[in-house]
């Protein structure tokens, strides 16, 4: 019996498929079966039925495809097996093995010409096919799909070239190759396989199964086609011809009551043959169409039915055409109109003008006038922003908000819909997955159909180990791999441990490569500096002997005690991983290939979760889905890692999407035919112009995308026909959602040409309360968002001060931003407790060069770090301005202490501290010739100087108390007693020199001074007469002996403000205090002095807020810190700046005007 049963709702469908299973029963032990066209529609009907019945169980859900194979099987008998030679897997691979061998034919030369690179015929060895890489197997996967397609859509033409005939008749020369492909194909296959096709075996199960008496073994009795809007025409032949011995009930999901299928489009009416007598027509004719010809018939009809709905209207009429032939044993029809309403919702009533066939314009023109739209309206929104990002923290929201508006609504009523869930699922993790579960704005959320290659970092790292002979293999990679925990566990690494690897890695000069023998077959220059290698010898060397070198290896001398495991466990991993990388590289079998895969597995992972278990299975799944299609294909020959490889995603994602459809939660998914299951509440977002509907290419030898055929699939027609479903399905609230202003400029960006009809049909029959306008209508559905969550517009009004606010936000953090409260008084920081010891001169410097610091940082606690991206991977091929500064220090330290430099150079490239391959030995020669200089300026001055042991300096305090506390070496005394301090600065100093007028214009890099200074300072205040001397690379500076009483009251006096920068952070800095000092003269004249003080301030201002040309940045903005305590130069003036800076940097400046010109500026008075 074959029931055909229509419904706009797929309730009813469920109920009625519910009624009929409870009034006729199967028997205990047989399963009611509902043939469903994707798993989403499987997971939502067994739900609704275990609501129902308090439990699902004995159902089963075949896809179409899986079930006419079973059908095939059950009619024909069991020598058919149990998967065709010719599905899509198999098929690939005999293409694979078959290409090589004819591209010497003539009819072959594209595909010959295509693959040249990887098959040459002048290369071939006559009698000896090789196997294709890359390149190859992808044409031979969409060669397979191809033919797939033929299959079903055309197997007149599978037939016709099986018989060698030409079809279609029209083919071209260049596509001659097809024919000849496909009977290569056949030929391959055994004298049984050969009619084990869907074309050679369909003709022959119609005649068997119409002649069936009983339903076969491996058959249901009854069967439910459900929610179909769909079906080849061949699947809906099987299914009559099985009615006989069969219930059929297929229920069509049908959007409107009338007949539709003569409307088109604007777009086809020039080129539709309408064909309204050719069959009988069931449905009545609306009552509006009645009487109109066919060439107006579609400017009457509704225009989102003729639009959008090409791929159900076909169907529809295939449906009609096949009854014709075919007459159905009962068709009944199940329309419900929305719910009744004083005021229907904007939505409801698009959907009963659907539902009834009625155009919009036409129905406005016979009610005197368009419909109004409530002003409390929700049912149907759009909304246009600047970013997907911004779209899914405005569906947030808009989500929160609907929940606090119906307290009825789950979670699990909502569903959110988007062209490509892999561009949007980051996003989604980033807004709903930030947010605590005890925090009120946690919305339970799930996504739907993501590929699984990539739908987990344990996945990815399987996967991306198999690449190992294509990787770099950096320290990057190798520590993502190490944040996967199953990874990890297999070498007994845990996570605490990562961050000191980390240091080691950096620290013994890993960079990447195992080897240098490594790097050579990536075809790079094969050195072993900074590879694995490197690493790991200094690493353990160094554990073995400490500091040193043992055979030009450089012993890292870090590691020591229990760590040393550590190194070990590191080691065991880069010994697996190379055990790997060569194994991996030799071409194998596909059976050889998973074995390799098993392995791998069991060597590299330790799963102990069972979602781990879950994903290896997968993948070890996915590979014995390989092996079957290879078996049945009888594909024996090696295949290199990188087609293994691509196979193997591709059976990942083919096989599936992850299915987490329908979890309780909010769902997330991809816009799929067939998804259109009833939602409360439905969103679309990323419904772009170009991106929706989206856009797939043919390829240039299918032959069916210039050869229509009523029934052919479109994925232009898919989508715009679930734009329609999804419309229709939505029960209560659908929002629609794109990008339409460009966050760079604001620009406005088109929406989805489906947005566009949609707003078109909504302006022909609605319009506002306050004007019949377009503009007027669009203003009040399209909702256009700021480009920052935290624009004043989300918190300019209160809510509920109109019918509903378009503009609001959940995310109250920056309200207080936009409407700051008043402050209530906070109490003081207060004084801090005395130091316990002594200031050091390292206290004394950290406070002339940061002051504030000495408070946020050293009280505090607070710290503000740049965002440093390290440059793991990177060898040196350079040295950055930081790194060169301290490399010099380094040599000049060693040189001091009698050490060879050329030897310390050496060393640092046993290190792997410098560049290869030439590029360190220039480097060595810029650095050591200024160094060279200095060292000879160093030595003239220390020259007939007798060193002197480290000397203790301590200063006391009025009331004898010790408040400074430190110890200097490098010290060294002359014949007369006389001290001596030589400092060696790797380093420029710059221009030093006062202007004609005496100001001090170009101070250099006073920075750099700071220590000597203050040295040079405690020597003086122990009582010695000391000269200290800093040799620049530019310049040789020298501080001359101070008086003791003036050294002691500075140090005294840096040390009381070292105790109050404690209490509350200073207001100053060196780089605006030398700007305030820089432009006095050298003798200031009383009068003038509140003019050069106002100079002083502006440079200093200026040095705080502004940039300089090709300068440095901003101070405020270098010192995040003091731009958070002193946002503008005129609150840090109001904090005390000058004060400050007079009594802090007063002395120091003095020192360095006598430095230039040897006598010290006045300075100026408090």
């Amino acid at each position: 019996m074959f029931t055909v049963l229509h419904a706009n709702h797929l309730e009813d469908l469920r109920d009625l498929a519910t009624a009929l299973s409870e009034r006729d029963p199967l028997g205990p032990l047989e399963d009611e079966t509902f043939l469903v066209q994707s798993n989403g529609m499987a997971q939502w009907l067994q739900l609704c039925l275990a609501q129902h019945h308090g439990v699902a169980a004995s159902l089963d859900f075949p896809l179409p495809s899986s079930f006419v194979w079973r059908a095939y099987r059950a009619v024909l008998g069991d020598d058919i097996p149990k998967r065709s030679p010719f599905d899509k897997g198999p098929m690939t691979w005999r293409l694979m093995r078959l290409l090589p061998r004819l591209l010497r034919q003539s009819e072959f030369a594209p595909l010959a010409h295509y693959l040249d690179d990887e098959i040459s015929l002048d290369d071939q060895i006559e009698g000896v096919a090789p196997c294709g890489e890359r390149k190859s197997y992808q044409l031979a996967s969409r060669l397979a799909d191809l033919f797939d397609q033929y299959l079903v859509y055309r197997p007149d033409w599978m037939a016709a070239w099986a018989q060698g005939e030409t079809a279609p008749f029209d083919i071209a020369p260049v596509d001659h190759w097809q024919p000849v492909l496909w009977r290569a194909l056949l030929e391959d296959a055994s004298d049984q396989a050969q009619r084990h096709h869907r074309a050679a075996l369909h003709d022959q199960f119609l005649v068997q199964a119409r002649a069936l008496t009983s339903v076969p073994k491996a058959l249901p009795r009854r069967l439910f086609v459900f929610g179909i809007s769909a079906l080849p025409f061949q699947l809906l032949e099987a299914l009559h011809a099985l009615s006989g011995v069969m219930d059929i009930v297929l229920m069509v999901a049908n959007p409107c009551r009338f007949y539709w299928g003569d409307i088109v489009a604007d777009r086809d009416a020039l080129r539709a043959q309408l064909r309204r007598d050719s069959h009988r027509q069931r449905h009545q004719a609306a009552p509006s169409l009645e009487g109109l010809d066919s060439e107006t018939l579609h400017l009457s009809a509704n225009p989102l039915l003729a639009g959008w709905g090409a791929q159900g209207r076909d169907f529809i009429e295939a449906l009609y055409d096949f009854e014709a032939d075919n007459a159905f044993d009962m068709e009944h029809d199940i329309f419900r109109d929305p719910p009744t309403e004083a005021y229907p919702s904007l939505l409801h009533q698009l959907q009963q003008e659907v539902l009834d066939l009625v155009h919009p314009a036409r129905r406005a023109e016979e009610e005197g006038d368009k419909r109004l739209v409530q002003p409390e309206d929700r049912s149907l929104a759009f909304t246009r922003a600047h970013s997907p990002l911004r779209e899914v923290e405005i569906l947030h929201d808009q989500m929160l908000d609907a929940f606090d508006r119906d307290s009825s609504l789950r979670p699990r009523d909502m569903v959110v819909l988007v062209p490509d869930i892999e561009r949007y699922a980051p996003l989604i993790d980033a807004v709903f997955g930030q947010i605590p579960r005890d925090d009120a704005r946690y919305i339970p959320y799930t996504v739907s159909d993501r590929i699984a290659s990539g739908a987990s970092p344990l996945m990815s790292a399987a996967l991306s180990l198999l690449e190992l002979p294509e990787r770099r293999l950096g320290v990057s990679e190798v520590l993502d791999w190490l944040e996967v925990p199953a990874f990890r566990r297999r070498f007994n690494i845990e996570e605490e441990e990562l961050e000191r690897l980390s240091q080691w890695l950096a620290g013994s000069g890993v960079r990447w490569g195992l080897d240098g023998e490594h790097r050579d077959t990536l075809d790079l220059p094969g050195l072993s500096e900074n590879t694995w290698q490197f690493g790991l010898d200094r690493m353990l060397l160094g554990f073995a002997i400490g500091e040193g070198s043992f055979d030009g290896i450089q012993a890292y001398d870090e590691i020591g005690g229990l760590e040393a495991d550590l190194a070990g466990r590191l080691a065991e991993l880069m010994t697996r991983l190379r055990y790997w990388y060569q194994h991996l590289e030799t071409p194998v079998s596909i059976d050889d290939w998973i074995a390799r895969l098993e392995e791998m597995l069991e060597a590299l992972f330790a799963p102990v979760e069972q979602n781990d278990f879950d994903i290896l299975e997968r993948l070890s799944r996915a590979a014995r889905t390989l092996a079957e299609e290879g078996e049945c294909a009888e594909f024996g020959e090696v295949l290199s890692l990188a087609v293994f490889r691509e196979a193997l995603t591709d059976r990942l994602d083919e096989g599936g999407l992850a299915q987490r459809f329908l979890a309780g939660r909010v769902n997330f998914a991809t816009l799929m035919p067939m998804r259109a299951i009833p939602f409360r509440h439905t969103w679309l977002l990323g419904m772009n112009d170009g991106d929706y509907p989206r856009v797939r290419l043919p390829q240039d030898f299918d032959l069916m995308a210039t050869r229509h055929r009523s029934g052919d699939r479109s994925r232009r027609d898919d989508d715009r026909y679930l734009m329609l479903e999804a419309m229709l399905a939505t029960r209560e609230a659908l929002t629609l959602s794109w990008v339409g202003r460009d966050q760079r400029d604001n620009s406005e960006r088109a929406p989805s040409i489906l947005v566009s009809e949609l707003l078109d049909t909504l302006s022909m029959g609605w319009r506002v309360e306050s004007e019949d306008t377009e503009t007027a209508l669009f203003e009040r559905l399209i909702t256009t968002h700021p480009l920052q969550p935290f624009a004043r517009a989300y918190f300019a009004l209160e809510r509920g001060a109109a019918p509903f606010d378009r503009l609001f936000t959940y995310e109250r953090g920056w309200e207080s931003v936009h409407h700051p409260t008043a402050i209530a008084a906070i109490e003081p920081l207060g004084a801090s407790p005395p130091p316990e010891e002594a200031a050091s001169l390292d206290d004394l410097e950290r406070l002339l060069r940061r002051p504030w610091s000495i408070c946020t940082a050293g009280r505090l606690g607070i710290h503000f770090h740049p965002v440093a991206v390290p440059e793991e991977d990177a060898e040196p091929f350079a040295l950055d301005g930081l790194e060169r500064f301290s490399f010099k220090r380094h040599l000049l330290e060693g040189a001091c202490r009698e050490r060879d430099l050329s030897e310390m150079l050496e060393e640092a490239r046993r290190k792997g501290m410098l560049p290869a391959l030439g590029f360190g030995e220039r480097l060595a020669e810029a650095l050591i010739k200024p160094l060279g200089q200095q060292l000879d300026q160093w030595h003239e001055l220390t020259n007939g100087l007798l060193p002197v042991e480290a000397m203790r300096v301590e200063v006391l305090n009025d009331a004898g108390t010790t408040v400074l506390s430190d110890r200097l070496d490098g010290l060294w005394r002359d014949d007369t007693g006389g001290l001596h301090r030589c400092v060696l600065a790797p380093a420029h100093f710059g221009h030093f020199r006062r202007d004609r007028s005496g100001r001090l214009t170009h101070y250099g890099k006073p920075h750099r001074m700071i220590r000597a200074w203050l040295e040079h300072m405690a020597l003086t205040a122990m009582g010695e007469q000391v000269v200290t001397t800093v040799l620049f690379e530019d310049r040789v500076l020298v501080f001359e002996a101070v008086s003791l009483d003036h050294a002691r009251d500075t140090l005294r006096s840096l040390c009381q403000q070292w105790r109050k920068a404690g209490d509350a952070p200073l207001p100053t800095a060196l780089e605006p205090a030398m700007e305030y000092f820089a432009g006095w003269p050298r003798n200031i004249d009383e009068s003038c002095e509140s003019e050069y003080r106002e100079a002083g301030l502006t440079r200093a201002q200026t040095c705080y807020e502004e940039a300089r040309f090709n300068g440095p940045a901003p101070l405020r903005e270098r010192e995040p810190m003091m731009g958070e305590l002193w946002s503008r130069f005129d609150d840090l003036c109001e904090a005390g700046f000058e004060a400050a800076t007079r009594a802090l940097y007063a002395p120091f400046m003095s020192a360095m005007a006598a430095l230039v010109d040897g006598s010290p500026i006045k300075e100026p008075e408090a």
